[in-house]
């Protein structure tokens, strides 16, 4: 008996199933010297989102402003959770690193984990989403802090891929529309 052919666009049915948590206000103090994370309040923050906090994934820190979130920042937590790495002290100096760049605006942050309960999670699925959202912040954003992640592409598709800002001839728009690229 032959098998069914599967549907274009269909999830494979070994695929992990990840969502994302809101955009989450990070506690912020402000100083002489500026703005930065209010380290005293993280802990009641990561406790309100245990949910997301004691998993393993990816977060993403973002400037929210009236023009809408800026990534600035993507990580990944596979051998601690997520709470804890994403405020360890290397990635609380990025966000306020990010916040002195940035005169006004939230800080928020999102956590991306698997649907399910389970804890630990294949390294090489969290990595890819990294990889990924490394990908889409350093489009929003050329100055995200990430330093690894990031490919250089050497070519472009005028109008359609890493090409320059302005608006794509219809001809573009047709094309894009038939891959998927928004």
């Amino acid at each position: 008996m032959k098998k069914a052919p599967r549907k274009q666009g269909a999830i494979a049915d070994s695929a992990r199933k990840f969502v994302i948590s809101e955009l989450i206000k990070v506690p912020l103090v402000r100083e002489k010297a500026g703005r930065h994370i209010d380290t005293k309040q993280i802990r009641p923050l990561l406790e309100k989102y245990a949910a997301f906090a004691t998993k393993h994934g990816c977060y993403v820190f973002a400037i929210r402003t009236s023009q809408g979130a800026t990534p600035v920042y993507v990580g990944r937590a596979t051998k601690q959770p997520l709470g804890k790495e994403a405020f360890s002290a290397d990635k609380l100096n990025k966000a306020n690193c990010a916040l002195q760049q940035w005169k006004k605006g939230t800080l928020v942050l999102a956590f991306v984990t698997p649907e399910d309960d389970r804890r630990n999670v294949a390294e090489k699925s969290i990595k890819e989403i990294e990889d990924v959202l490394i990908q889409y912040a350093h489009e929003r954003n050329p100055n995200v802090q990430n330093e690894r992640g990031i490919i250089k592409y050497r070519w472009f598709i005028d109008g359609v891929f890493n090409s320059n800002p302005g608006r794509p001839a219809e001809k573009c728009n047709r094309f894009r529309a038939m891959l998927g690229i928004e």
